[in-house]
């Protein structure tokens, strides 16, 4: 019977787990991949502006050269480093997730792989990131984002959640 148990824990721990963590990066990766080329179809030029509230949603089209959110775009010209390094932290992300034992960290390293591998793609593919999601309200605007760096966030979000649950413990 522990025999059993051992090789249950050993396919949830190393098949399963990993498997699990792989269809939420694809997942993620293909929502990215699909809200980018809607957007470029949708608005080839100039931006769609959608009215809330107190606040502005465009969607436009931006080439973002940076890392998340554009920040550092006028620092670096050449996508390389960009690119290997995005792979590395998701090969290591993709490795640590076999350490995780709860559903919502396996959950957050699959949306930060699968957003790190939305925003490579584009760097391979296009030579830069499309953000297409602009956001403002009144004075406070808001740097173009996509739904590769919302993802990102949400699974930083939800792993650091997690560490600090059970540092507290």
């Amino acid at each position: 019977m522990k025999t059993s148990k051992k090789i249950s824990n050993v396919l949830l721990r190393y098949c399963i787990a990993p498997c699990f963590v792989a269809f939420v990066a694809f997942s993620t990766f293909l929502l990215d991949a699909t809200t980018k080329t809607a957007s470029e179809v949708a608005v080839p030029h100039g931006a769609l502006e959608v009215r809330g509230m107190d606040c502005f949603v465009n969607i436009v089209n931006v080439q973002n050269h940076g890392v998340m959110f554009g920040f550092f775009s006028s620092l670096f010209h050449n996508q390389t480093p960009f690119i290997i390094l995005q792979l590395l932290i998701t090969f290591v992300l993709f490795a640590w997730s076999i350490s995780m034992h709860d559903i919502a960290s396996r959950v957050g390293i699959g949306l930060i792989v699968g957003g790190a591998i939305g925003n490579t793609y584009d760097r391979v593919v296009r030579g830069y990131v499309l953000d297409f999601i602009d956001i403002y309200v009144d004075q406070y605007h808001y740097p173009a984002f996509n739904l590769a760096d919302v993802a990102i966030v949400l699974g930083v979000i939800l792993v650091y959640s997690h560490f600090s649950i059970s540092t507290a413990k």
